[in-house]
């Protein structure tokens, strides 16, 4: 009978729901992952996470789902990463293994694929040998002496003559001496050494296909499917059955994942859950705990870091932050109210929250509020000497509830929070109050508390109160309304605060050292609490940069806890260490004086939407490695690590990758290209561009930085050669020289030929332009001696033509005045118009009959002068008749009705080069003549003597 008890005990113990809010992150298609449906999970051993879905495979670098390898129609069903670091891809369509960017198939030696179901089906058999489920039988992938691989089958057909089982294989399972466990048709196989034997109902085991299999750290063996949970114990002769309650009642495929986490708790998913194996026996999440699974096949990872992975059918990829360090409830899990204010565990072991709707209690799997406490906002915890709690709530009210639940009202101090309560070394307590400092010095009276007058004598009556400690020599410290102070043996004091720090909010006492931290800045302050005078040291970090502190607290390893707005922080005396929810806490915003440090050295952290719970906080603090990876690098393609490559103009383009998956998002990148640049940049995704770099030899340095780990990565080097192009080798260079120089005296021959082109073009236009100048010249000069209104010579120019004949040695000449008779007629009678055509007719036909050598000039008026060189008296009358008749023979033609006739007069002097005679007197005797002829009675031709003139001798 007790043996059935213990039995029953234990299957209920089994069955038990765990009550936990699980801190689940999700993946999926706005994360890369474009096809939701995950059925294998793996990480290799550069820190990757591969996720083989019903469309391809991906990686994870902590950042972004990405493809991966240009084959993308692959079913995936099995993903495995062998000793050697190779990873094995199991699909419908055969066996595969990552070669680079590359899947390679792997083919039976019949040239056959090998294709492979969901489940337990890929493992390695030694370094250099995977072993592989593919249509129920099993086979070993080895080495083919080409570079490649190829597989066999394991068993031969007489063993599978001998036992048919083996072509309905499972999972399979390979223990360290070398045995081999299948699940093979409705039983167990075992083959050990060449022998075959199967385990069924005489072994304790049902007639059910297995498809999980494991040996845990402590030697048992354990097998699962969709239904059962078994364990064969060490040493033991049959399994016992572990099936935990609500395990295997939904419809599911055979294959379930069956896993240890390195805490040594048993793991295992089906479609109603995820169901682990610890100490205190099963625990259970499933959607109460935010966990919601479809129906298929659930991956499970437990990665190097110890958090755990899922592959949801058709939902993505969720992780699990903070598996192994954090527990958080909320409502959902049995919490009055989400809003947690103070924390504490009492003598007897049971867990006290205090929520914004009154008190909660831990009652094995889940709490419980305590109803006779009442729904008040428990803001403050304390336990007496005799295991009473005692409590503060927001309004000022003191309850005090004893060891058998009832519970009281104590006092009602003025309004405001309670902020902390404390117990001293005699039984005393201190409230901490909005209101004020207030003391009991009898909790177990009826005495009420009263307001602490050294208080009010160092601070003034309404100073209020945030925070108290007790240090290690028993002085009580106390921070309020920008003081602080002191109690020490009886006597109160009021030190003085922290240079620079106008206000301090939060007091921890750790041992003899005393901290003083701000709600808000950048420094914390810490002292030897048993100084007089304290001396303030400062501790600055650049992660308390705009957070707003809520809490603090020291713990019994002297590490420093702080509460904050956006966080947990924790200081080992050395680094720091920051959480949030991508951790595992269940909300960023911690409320204040939520911080408790339990009695195994866990830590609980109230917030404004749940209770955290952070277990062995020893391992947080763990030597981390960042695995810094250089995912791609290209220079106009795939850049191997120390290339040397040609100069293209392309840009370099680097892709970091550090694949840490707690708090990624706080990962960053500093990077530096020496033989470029000497100072350091920062990315916060890790693609790195260099455009247009220059021939030459380069560095690429890049290092990792984890904010919330405090760590750094070492630093990863990409040494880099960019040959310059051909143009700038040095025979280019040679050939550049030879051709410059033949370039300058080509250059140096086109110039001079150039410069004596223009030269000559210049001269060319300066003569034109000369020419043209002197032509004008003379056209201004000619324009100058003509008449205008005849064209012919006026005065200035017959008086120069005059002067050139009369020089010495020249030929006779004939000078005429030839004058216009009755002319002023005209005028008067027929106007200026007609006369000025008179004029221009007589000088035509003056021209008609000259001689080139003549000259024909207006004199002035209708007077006109006629130069004819080379003539005398006797060789020119002749001459002179014929023009005289040629000018009066004929009327000149005004217009259609009008012609007037003209007739003239002239007087004509013989003239001789040389002679004594002056110009004017030669003009003289011409005009004498003239007159003559006028007298004679007109239109007749008159002749001055030979002799009217001096002798050819000038006078002296």
């Amino acid at each position: 009978m007790v043996k059935l008890f213990l039995i029953v005990a234990g299957w209920l113990l089994a069955a038990a729901a765990h009550g936990q809010q699980l801190p689940l992150r999700t993946f999926g298609q706005l994360d890369g992952l474009a096809n939701q449906a995950v059925q294998a999970l793996a990480q290799d051993r550069a820190g990757y996470l591969w996720a083989g879905t019903e469309n391809g495979l991906y990686r994870f670098d902590g950042s972004r789902f990405r493809r991966h390898g240009a084959r993308q129609d692959l079913y995936i069903t099995a993903l495995h990463v062998d000793p050697a670091g190779r990873l094995w891809v199991g699909a419908e369509q055969g066996l595969f293994v990552l070669d680079g960017q590359r899947l390679r198939p792997v083919l039976r030696v019949d040239g056959r694929a090998l294709p492979v179901r969901v489940g337990q089906h890929l493992l390695s058999a030694g370094a250099e040998q995977v072993l592989v489920q593919s249509n129920g039988r099993l086979h070993r992938v080895q080495a083919d002496g080409k570079g490649g691989w190829h597989a066999v089958q394991v068993f031969t057909p007489a063993q599978i003559a001998e036992h048919p089982q083996l072509v309905d294989l499972e999972g399979v399972l390979r223990d360290p001496d070398g045995t081999l466990w299948l699940g093979c048709g409705a039983g167990l196989c075992r083959y050990r050494a060449g022998a075959l034997s199967v385990l069924g109902g005489a072994d304790g085991l049902p007639a059910q296909h297995w498809s999980g299999l494991l040996r845990d750290v402590n030697g048992a063996l354990w097998i699962s499917n969709a239904n059962r949970v078994m364990q064969l114990a060490p040493g033991a002769q049959r399994f016992g059955d572990r099936t935990p309650r609500d395990y295997g009642t939904g419809v599911q495929t055979r294959a379930v994942p069956l896993a240890q986490d390195r805490d040594g708790r048993l793991i295992s998913v089906t479609d109603n859950g995820f169901f682990r194996l610890g100490e205190k026996g099963w625990e259970h999440y499933g959607a109460a705990q935010g966990l919601r699974l479809g129906a298929g096949f659930h991956a499970l990872l437990l990665d190097r870091d110890g958090d755990a992975w899922l592959g949801l059918p058709g939902r993505g990829v969720a992780q699990w932050q903070g598996y192994r360090h954090w527990e958080n409830w909320t409502r959902q899990e049995g919490l009055p109210d989400d809003d947690i204010w103070s924390i504490l565990r009492g003598r007897d072991g049971v867990l006290h929250v205090g929520t914004g709707a009154g008190l909660a209690q831990w009652r094995g799997q889940r709490f419980a509020h305590a109803a006779d406490a009442g729904a008040e906002q428990w803001a403050a915890l304390a336990e007496d000497a005799d295991g009473a709690l005692w409590a503060g709530d927001m309004t000022g009210r003191l309850i005090r509830r004893d060891a058998g639940g009832s519970a009281r009202t104590v006092a009602q101090l003025a309004t405001g929070v309670m902020y902390q309560l404390l117990f001293d070394p005699d039984g005393q307590l201190w409230i901490v109050s909005e209101s004020g400092l207030y003391l009991m010095a009898d909790p177990r009276g009826k005495a009420p508390p009263r307001r602490v007058e050294a208080s009010v004598a160092l601070l003034g009556d309404d100073a209020g109160f945030t925070s108290a400690c007790l240090d290690a020599g028993g002085g009580l410290w106390f921070v309020g309304d920008r003081k602080l102070l002191r109690r020490q043996d009886g006597h109160w004091s009021r030190p003085a605060l922290p240079a620079g720090a106008d206000k301090v909010s939060h007091v921890a006492c750790d041992g003899h050292t005393v901290w003083l931290a701000q709600d808000h800045g950048t420094a914390l302050w810490h002292a030897d609490s048993g100084a007089a005078q304290p001396q303030w040291q400062p501790h600055r970090h650049e992660a308390l940069e705009g957070r707003m502190l809520q809490s603090m607290l020291v713990d019994r390893r002297h590490w420093l806890w702080l509460g904050t707005d956006s966080g947990l922080m924790v200081w080992n005396g050395q680094r720091w260490r920051i959480f949030d929810q991508r951790s595992g806490m269940v909300w960023n915003d911690s409320n204040q004086h939520a911080l408790y440090a339990d009695r195994d050295g866990s830590i609980w952290v109230g917030t404004s939407n749940g209770l955290s719970h952070l277990l062995r906080p020893e391992a947080l603090f763990e030597p981390r490695v960042i695995p810094l990876q250089l995912a791609a690098a290209r220079y106009g393609g795939p850049l191997a690590p120390g290339a040397a490559v040609a100069w293209s103009g392309a840009a370099l383009e680097v892709q970091l990758a550090a694949p840490l998956y707690q708090n990624h998002e706080t990962l960053s990148f500093r990077y530096r290209l020496l033989g470029l640049e000497s100072g350091w940049s920062a990315s916060e995704n890790g693609v790195l561009r260099y455009p247009a770099l220059a021939p030459g030899n380069y560095r690429l340095q890049v290092m990792a930085q984890h904010s919330s780990l405090q760590a750094s990565s070492a630093v990863l080097e990409l040494p880099l050669t960019i040959e310059p192009p051909w143009w700038q080798t040095r025979w280019a260079y040679a050939g550049a020289a030879l051709l410059a120089l033949l370039v300058i005296g080509l250059l140096h021959r086109y110039r001079v030929a150039r410069v004596l082109r223009q030269r000559a073009l210049l001269e060319r236009r300066v003569a034109e332009r000369t020419a043209e100048l002197e032509a004008s010249r003379e056209e201004h000069r000619l324009r100058s001696l003509k008449d205008g209104l005849t064209q012919a010579w006026n005065r200035v120019a017959l008086m120069e033509r005059l002067a050139a004949l009369m020089a010495p040695g020249g030929a006779p000449f004939l000078l005429v005045l030839l004058d216009l008779d009755y002319f002023k007629r005209i005028n008067d009678t027929h106007g200026h118009l007609a006369g000025d055509e008179v004029l221009r007719e007589v000088v035509r036909r003056v021209q008609g009959q000259l001689r080139a050598s003549d000259t024909v000039g207006r004199y002035g008026g209708e007077e006109f002068m006629l130069l004819l060189p080379g003539l005398d008296l006797a060789s020119g009358a002749p001459r002179l008749e014929q023009l005289h008749r040629a000018i009066c023979a004929a009327p000149v033609r005004i217009d259609e009705q009008l012609q007037l006739p003209i007739s003239c007069s002239c007087g004509v002097v013989a003239g001789r080069a040389g002679a004594a005679c002056s110009a004017e007197q030669w003009i003289g005797l011409a005009d004498a003549a003239l007159y003559r002829a006028k007298a004679l009675g007109r239109a007749r031709i008159e002749y001055a003597a030979d002799d009217a003139c001096c002798s050819d001798e000038t006078p002296d």
